[in-house]
């Protein structure tokens, strides 16, 4: 979110997604907003509740606007920064910055 044709771009996406049959979930991995502002945040969520699939995102450093302290409005907007799931005996896990897998 920010650019151009960013909403379009994401609802095409989603759509593709969502006509995917084989897709089981989607992992996100950062950097769906330009300058990790409230509104583009908010407007990113809004889209990709559109997902039929179990959907999980992981901050960029634009969602977190380049700081740590950034980072309170993804946790507000999106609820966490952090996850884990199990699928098909795999383990899929990102854990709070500075801890280990393991």
């Amino acid at each position: 979110m920010g650019s151009g044709t960013s909403v379009a771009d994401l609802q095409r996406t989603i759509a593709d997604i969502n006509a995917d049959t084989e897709l089981q979930f989607v992992i996100i991995s950062g950097d769906i907003t330009e300058f990790g502002a409230d509104e583009e945040l908010t407007l990113a969520k809004s889209l990709l509740s559109g997902l039929t699939k179990p959907r999980y995102i992981v901050p960029g450093n634009h969602d977190m606007n380049w700081s740590e302290s950034g980072g309170n409005s993804f946790k507000t907007v999106f609820g966490s920064e952090t996850f884990a799931f199990n699928h098909s005996g795999f383990l899929f896990r990102v854990p709070i910055a500075g801890q280990i897998c393991g």
